[in-house]
């Protein structure tokens, strides 16, 4: 018995202080297979692992480039959020990049809240495009950040999609029937007798 309690006890210290995943939060549609050139629409959902109203938000893109001017905040602002670009030039995103500072002026950041939408163009010459959490991505919880850095949000299929090729049609040209060419030919010289005969019987009784 004390020795089960020793394992039980060995257990539940290692889960408090080993490291646990935690997700800061998902892009929605995660996945899809697109085109070269496509343009897809990709929402941010909130997924915070506890009480916090503060997120370190940094996202990269791969093998796929944010289309400019797509950013898109103004449901999360009109929700009590507020977003502060700590990209270079404190904007709020490069071409492959996100860099938000967010934090809920009112209450807590809750799970499945919308934190705003971005647009992302699929490169060509690539087989697949991602979104991965970059360095400092992650909620402030207290003085520190829950870290989630390096996970993968979403994976996407980029393929030329081929235009099938016609079937030609069978050839039904006339050389295809040398039984018709025959009886054509035939008929054709019966055809030319029969004007020459009219035309010498015309020509007798002319004379």
């Amino acid at each position: 018995m004390k020795k089960l309690l020793s394992i039980f006890s060995l257990a539940v210290l290692s889960l408090l202080v080993l490291p646990t995943s935690v997700y800061a939060y998902t892009v929605s549609p995660d996945s899809g297979s697109y085109a070269p050139g496509d343009e897809q629409t990709i929402a941010i959902l909130a997924s915070p692992p506890g009480e916090t109203s503060t997120l370190q938000l940094r996202l990269s893109v791969v093998n796929a480039t944010i289309v400019p001017g797509s950013i898109n905040t103004s449901a999360a602002e009109e929700n009590g959020y507020l977003f502060i670009g700590v990209c270079p030039d404190n904007t709020k995103y490069t071409t492959t990049t996100l860099c938000i500072d967010i934090a809920k002026t009112t209450g807590m950041i809750a799970n499945g809240d919308l934190l705003g939408q971005f647009k992302i163009k699929f490169n060509s010459g690539v087989s697949s495009a991602t979104l991965v959490t970059n360095t400092e991505n992650g909620y402030l919880i207290g003085s520190s950040v829950q870290p989630d850095e390096g996970r993968g949000l979403g994976s996407y299929l980029v393929s030329v999609i081929n235009t099938p090729t016609p079937t030609p049609l069978p050839v039904t040209g006339i050389e295809d029937y040398p039984g018709l060419v025959i009886v054509g030919g035939v008929f054709l010289v019966f055809v030319g007798m029969g004007f020459f005969i009219i035309r010498s019987r015309s020509q007798s009784l002319q004379s």
